[in-house]
């Protein structure tokens, strides 16, 4: 008797319980697995091509293939979803220069500050959060002063700041 896959003779094989094919155990690279099946497990064992061919709810290939552009269409509607979240953020966030941090510093005192430089009136409602970016060491060894990111409830006002610093640098 011959592999099927390979046509070998076979010495110590595995049948598929479906198309009945024979197969070196070695070829499918579970040889000692199949050894420490159960009966009723190598009985019910298939092969690689039978169990591509039929799932075990017995669905079709067409259905498979159905539910598989169902499935990338809903991703791709999550997708769409999340790159609209992620434009929406970025519209609202604003990354400062390194500022020296200091201990118990408050970040909205330093947002406030920097506005006033700038001559922008900020509310207190215009912040949502602010929090400090981590700053990794440089090939010399000294890590540079952290930014922080200061997230604004609304992009108008976060534009005003903008155009504000822009004027007081020119």
């Amino acid at each position: 008797m011959n592999c099927t896959k390979c046509n070998e003779s076979l010495t110590d094989s595995v049948s598929c319980a479906q198309c009945s094919g024979a197969y070196i155990t070695c070829v499918w690279g579970f040889g000692k697995q199949y050894k420490k099946m159960g009966p009723e497990k190598r009985a019910a064992w298939r092969c690689i091509t039978c169990r591509a061919v039929v799932s075990t709810d017995n669905t079709t290939n067409a259905e498979i293939l159905r539910e598989l552009k169902n499935l990338k269409s809903e991703f791709n509607s999550f997708k769409l979803d999340l790159d609209t979240v992620k434009r929406d953020t970025h519209d609202t966030v604003m990354q400062c220069g390194r500022v020296p941090s200091k201990s118990g510093e408050n970040l909205h005192n330093i947002v406030s500050d920097i506005c006033a430089v700038t001559g922008f009136r900020l509310e207190p409602t215009d912040v949502d959060t602010v929090h400090r970016v981590r700053q990794f060491a440089t090939h010399d060894g000294q890590a540079p002063a952290p930014g922080h990111v200061v997230r604004f409830t609304r992009r108008r006002r976060k534009d005003e700041l903008l155009a504000a610093a822009r004027a007081r640098a020119r």
